[in-house]
C-alpha cells in the first residue's frame, strides 16, 4: 500500500462507477428510461430509480474523496506542525548549548578573577603586616634612642 494511495483508489473507482453506468445507459436505454412508482407509504413517488441510484453512488463515492481529501491535510498540517516544532525544539537545544558555553566562560572568568583577588588579598596582608613590623620597630624605645643616635651622628 506504500506505491498506491487511497486517494488513487478513489479515483478509480469514481471513474469505473462512471464507466459501468454510462455502458449500462448507453446499451440500455429504454431501462434508465423507465418511470416507476414506487409507494412509501405516506406517497406514491414517480422516478427513474437507475438514475436515482447512479447519482446516490456517485455522490457517495466523491463524499468518501472529500473526506479522504481532508483526513491526508489534517494528517500534512500535523507533519508540518511536527516539523516545526521538531526545528523550534533544535534551536531551543542550540540557545541552551550557547547558554552553557557563556556559562562556563563566565564560571572560568570568575574563577580567575577569584584567584587574582585571593592573590592580591594575600600580597595586601603581606604588605600590612610588613608595615605593622616596621611601625613596631618604630614605636620600640630602644630603637627611638638608636635612631635619635644615628640622627646625632650624622649631624655632627
Amino acid at each position: 500500500m506504500n506505491k498506491i494511495q487511497i486517494r488513487h483508489i478513489i479515483d478509480t473507482a469514481i471513474i469505473a462507477w462512471a464507466i459501468i453506468w454510462l455502458y449500462y445507459l448507453i446499451f440500455n436505454w429504454d431501462v434508465f428510461t423507465i418511470n416507476l412508482k414506487t409507494n412509501l407509504g405516506f406517497a406514491i413517488i414517480g422516478g427513474y430509480p437507475f438514475v436515482f441510484f447512479f447519482i446516490i453512488g456517485l455522490l457517495f463515492l466523491i463524499l468518501i474523496k472529500f473526506i479522504n481529501q481532508a483526513i491526508a491535510i489534517r494528517k500534512l498540517e500535523r507533519g508540518k506542525d511536527m516539523v516545526n516544532k521538531i526545528a523550534l525544539l533544535e534551536k531551543d537545544i542550540e540557545v541552551m548549548k550557547l547558554r552553557e558555553a557563556i556559562y562556563k566562560m563566565q564560571s572560568e572568568e570568575l574563577s580567575r578573577n577569584s584567584e587574582n583577588l585571593n592573590a592580591l588579598h594575600q600580597r595586601l596582608d603581606e604588605i600590612t603586616s610588613q608595615i605593622e613590623r616596621e611601625r613596631d620597630q618604630t614605636l620600640d624605645p630602644d630603637s627611638l634612642n638608636n635612631r635619635e643616635d644615628k640622627l646625632s651622628n650624622n649631624k655632627k
